[in-house]
């Protein structure tokens, strides 16, 4: 019977070993998985943050992204400068003659313009242009072959120009009569659309009596921040010189200019622009 309790404790003892024994080894077996587990999504976020740092194709670097709070770069309002539009090519022509041994001279440098846009406006121009030198040319043969009780003179005469403005089918053309000396200045003012010479009476909608106060005004304003230059800058200093042929056109205005000696008291050449936002009330241009 002793025999039989024992053998009865001992059976109950291996059993509790063995119920020990499988419930460690599934602890382990539970506790083993869930650290693998957690230690693979630990190297699987470090892995993914090393890959999109190593990935060239990725930019991390917030440095150079736009600033919402910049501001934008102002516009550009700057107006264009106008491009010559119409070809201008200078004829040079020059002649010469003896008189009294002397050797008299003549140089013509004058503008011709080619263009096949305004067809024969382009002709009209350069005629006028041929006018203007051929009275030069008149002069010099009258000067060289005298008159009555004046005799020829070995003269030198001279012909130069300068263009004022080239654009919007308008070109502006300051001719310089150099006669031994004595300097004249003419302009041409020339529309290629409508094929005609430009005068301020064209360009001006008001009345002379309104533009020329006007303009002699804003001429005066001019002449009282240099009065030295100027033989006078009375409020009448300009009386029985403006001259409505005296005129050119720029980009940005109109020019009025005087003869040599006629306002300046170097007896040199006056010029003035006058410019379109003053003359707004005055211009149709």
């Amino acid at each position: 019977m002793a025999q039989k309790k024992n053998r009865t404790a001992i059976g109950i003892v291996s059993v509790v070993i063995a119920v020990l024994l499988i419930a460690g080894a599934v602890g382990l077996f539970l506790w083993s998985r869930g650290r693998n587990a957690s230690g693979a999504d630990d190297t699987g976020d470090t892995a993914a943050a090393s890959d999109i740092s190593a990935n060239p194709l990725v930019n991390t670097d917030t440095s150079d992204l736009p600033d919402d709070t910049a501001a934008e770069p102002a516009a550009d309002t700057t107006a264009p400068e106008p491009v010559p539009e119409l070809e201008i090519e200078t004829v040079t022509a020059s002649d010469s003659a003896e008189v009294g041994g002397e050797t008299a001279t003549i140089k013509m440098d004058y503008p011709r313009v080619k263009s096949a846009e305004y067809g024969e406006n382009v002709d009209k121009f350069n005629e006028l242009v041929i006018t203007e030198t051929e009275n030069f040319k008149n002069s010099f043969a009258l000067a060289v072959a005298g008159d009555g009780d004046n005799p020829g003179r070995a003269v030198n005469y001279k012909l130069t120009y300068k263009v004022y403005k080239n654009s919007y089918g308008v070109v502006s053309v300051l001719f310089d009569e150099n006669k031994d000396g004595n300097v004249t200045h003419r302009s041409v003012n020339f529309e290629f659309n409508g094929g005609s010479r430009v005068t301020l009476d064209s360009i001006v909608v008001a009345g002379r009596e309104v533009y020329e106060p006007a303009i002699k005004s804003l001429i005066l304003d001019q002449m009282k921040a240099a009065p030295e230059k100027y033989k006078s800058t009375a409020d009448n200093a300009l009386d029985g010189l403006f001259n409505m042929e005296q005129f050119l056109m720029t980009d940005s205005g109109i020019v009025i200019f005087f003869q040599d000696g006629e306002i300046t008291s170097n007896g040199g050449y006056a010029e003035f622009e006058l410019k379109y936002a003053d003359l707004r009330t005055l211009m149709a241009y």
